[in-house]
């Protein structure tokens, strides 16, 4: 049980540092009442539409709450509305104040919690502030920002190692953008509260917390909330105190920053940097207006990368809900859950932002129809849900997970991603802290490629996935061996029947072992030490590598034959997509391979995948890189394969993997 104590927070507002006593305090009060209740009034209201088509023009005139059977629901402010009466709607008024002016609000003599009652803003901030001092050693309170009237944003953190930033998956969940939608601030509140009060005694609980960092924030627009006065949600309106509907002020992944023509909320700008200094793995954010769970995107039809995954983890959220619930709940249009998108398209929403911008796997649960829900049904909603919210929690420890390092164990801030299934930014990353990733996956086979800059792309092939359990990876990344310098830097005028010294210095990061060579014409010359020279006559070209036993870099000097020089790189006319024959060919063990990327497909950045088989067709090695159009080369170093012949595959694609503009195969022969 959670005793109230009304408080004031220490930020809800600079102001209330300068109040010395009661009366000034009441005065304050009722000038912030009286400035509050001068907000202007939305509309609520229905309309009846012919076609569905019509919803990508209203989308972007008013703010759709739901749409169903040719009927949209919706609120404008009055510009709004009078811009959608000018198109010729006729909407029908829908009265919302009056069921809200009979609900209940929490006694403020009682000294328990009444969960069938809504709370003042006062008791809102006296639970948020008791749950952190009851359980001091699993529950932080904080403030991520501010309302636009000053409100403060509160989120409790619930975790065992509270103080710290552990090695562990963070999830978030949130509710009541829409300021009139006040179940969900209640629902959150009961979660808290179940979680920290069953911490010791329910061993499912104490694991989720020993083993997760979650995230809590019930009420993201208290002004909307508290519209009228801070003493009742009697006015409670969807929109912020500037009447903007914070669920379209986002950026959107169309490419449109402001989508609904305003600037950033204040509340809009404290979630996105409160998203970009964590590092949540999933989240959802709570709504009524429907009996669902909305899946991206909002914004277009394209469907996600993870659209299966999608479809799994929200059927299994309603399943969990239809054991605890009345038999009609949460059947809402296919049995419960809906791509966005086919639904109704909406552009700014969270969702999307939370996923495109931060990689974060974000829903919106829709957990009732009224708005205004009797005080009376809260605990109904409160359990219906109740093992549903901490299952969806439990999501974060399934799929793929682990940490990326470097030889020397550092930490690393990499991408994760796999060629051909990720696309639209689902790719995910790396935290800077621990290198931890998370990455969640329908049950299927996956191969991944990890990389940052600086480091060679690491690719783990076969990974089985499956819904039971996460798959956990330890991945070194590997830092190619550098080239400091080199001489001659060019070679204009050498003449080459005389002969000339060529050497090479080179760096290595990672302190590995290396092997070092010329290759000249059909020779190769090797050493060990990272400075070399030898006179080079007569010939075309002279290439200098070293090897760490994972990558091979190389400096190529290229002549015009027989006698005068050249430049460092080719200059080449490249008209068209080319993949040369190796050269040499035989070889052993190094061989150039050459390709081309027409200099007409601009500054476009393309995804170049070599990859080499053996004759039974098992692939031996792999290398991806990111090239613009220009001639390109690299050595292919076959010292740890056999004699016999290979094939090598080349693909040109577009950087996210999913157009192939090129691809050709060449057979090349290792001889020893």
């Amino acid at each position: 049980m959670v005793i109230i104590k009304p408080i004031i927070h220490a930020k809800q507002n600079q102001m209330l540092k300068y109040l010395q006593n009661r009366s000034y305090y009441i005065f304050f009060v009722l000038i912030f009442s009286v400035v509050a209740s001068g907000i202007s009034q939305d509309h609520y209201f229905k309309l009846i539409i012919d076609e569905r088509s019509e919803l990508e023009q209203l989308t972007d005139i008013i703010s759709i709450d739901n749409y169903r059977d040719s009927i949209v629901t919706a609120y404008a402010s009055e510009q709004e509305y009078q811009n959608l009466l000018k198109l010729g709607y006729a909407p029908i008024p829908i009265n919302s104040l009056k069921s809200l002016t009979r609900l209940k609000m929490m006694s403020e003599t009682v000294d328990t919690v009444d969960w069938n009652a809504y709370p003042t803003h006062a008791q809102y901030m006296a639970l948020m502030q008791n749950f952190a001092e009851q359980h001091p050693q699993i529950c932080r309170l904080d403030t991520f920002g501010y309302s636009a009237l000053g409100k403060p944003l509160l989120v409790v953190k619930i975790s065992d190692n509270v103080v710290t930033d552990e090695a562990e998956p963070e999830f978030f969940y949130s509710a009541q953008m829409h300021g009139d939608e006040i179940l969900t601030y209640m629902v959150l509140l009961r979660l808290i509260d179940y979680m920290l009060h069953n911490y010791q005694s329910d061993a499912r609980i104490k694991k989720l917390i020993d083993n997760t960092e979650v995230w809590i924030n019930p009420l993201f627009n208290p002004d909307g909330t508290y519209r009228g006065q801070d003493t009742t949600v009697a006015g409670a309106t969807r929109y912020n105190a500037n009447g903007v509907d914070l669920n379209r002020n986002f950026p959107d992944p169309n490419g449109n920053n402001h989508p609904d023509g305003n600037e950033y909320q204040p509340e809009t700008l404290a979630l996105m940097n409160f998203a970009s200094n964590r590092h949540f793995v999933m989240s959802a954010n709570l709504h009524t207006g429907s009996e669902l769970l909305n899946y991206p995107w909002d914004t277009w039809a394209m469907r996600s990368a993870d659209d299966r995954w999608w479809k799994n983890v929200c059927r299994r959220y309603v399943d969990t809900v239809r054991v605890y619930a009345p038999t009609n709940y949460m059947r809402a249009r296919n049995d419960g859950i809906t791509n966005g998108y086919d639904w109704y398209p909406i552009h700014g929403g969270r969702q999307d932002y939370m996923n495109y911008f931060q990689h974060c796997r974000e829903v919106t649960m829709e957990l009732c129809y009224t708005k205004a829900l009797a005080d009376s049904a809260l605990s109904d909603y409160w359990e219906y849900n109740k093992k549903a919210l901490i299952s969806f929690m439990e999501e974060t420890h399934k799929g793929l997970c682990g940490v990326v390092r470097d030889k020397a164990g550092n930490s690393v801030q990499a991408k994760i991603s796999i060629p051909g299934y990720d696309h639209d930014h689902s790719e995910v990353y790396s935290d800077s802290l621990y290198g931890i990733f998370y990455k969640l996956l329908p049950t299927g086979n996956y191969s991944i490629e990890a990389e940052a800059r600086g480091f060679s792309v690491e690719d783990i092939n076969n990974i089985e996935i499956n819904d039971s359990a996460a798959v956990y990876l330890n991945i070194v990344l590997n830092r190619p061996p550098q080239i400091t310098s080199w001489f001659p830097r060019r070679l204009d005028s050498v003449m080459l029947d005389k002969g000339y010294i060529f050497n090479a210095s080179i760096a290595d990061k990672d302190g590995d072992s290396l092997n070092y060579g010329f290759i000249y014409g059909d020779s190769v010359i090797y050493d060990t030490t990272a400075a070399l020279s030898f006179e080079a006559i007569g010939r075309d070209s002279v290439i200098f590598y070293v090897e760490d036993g994972s990558d091979t870099t190389f400096h190529k000097w290229l002549f015009i034959v027989p006698r005068l020089m050249g430049l460092e790189s080719e200059k080449l006319s490249v008209e068209r997509f080319n993949l040369r024959q190796n050269y040499p060919n035989p070889f052993n063990p190094l061989t150039e391979i050459a390709y081309n990327i027409p200099v007409n497909k601009g500054n476009t950045i393309y995804r170049v995948n070599l990859e080499v088989y053996n004759s039974l067709g098992q692939k031996v090695y792999k290398i991806s890189q990111r090239r613009r159009a220009g001639a390109y080369s690299f050595i292919f170093n076959g010292r740890k394969m056999s004699s016999g012949v290979y094939f090598y595959k080349i693909s040109i694609s577009e950087e996210n993997g999913k157009t192939v503009y090129f691809s050709r195969v060449k057979k090349m022969i290792i001889l020893k």
